[in-house]
């Protein structure tokens, strides 16, 4: 499967310097990594809120 996935990315490297796509990669993964904390944060909110009720 990571075959596949470099077959895949190569192109990039023809267009865009690798530590460009580095950097968009480690933005990527930040913006991912938000989006995961604040999810978690609002589930866990509505489970208290939940359980207070009853």
């Amino acid at each position: 499967m990571k075959a596949v996935g470099l077959i895949l990315i190569a192109p990039l490297y023809a267009v865009f310097e690798p530590s460009s796509i580095f950097a968009a990669g480690g933005v990527l993964l930040f913006v991912l990594a938000l989006a995961a904390s604040l999810a978690v944060g609002s589930a866990t909110r509505r489970a208290r809120v939940a359980e207070a009720i009853g």
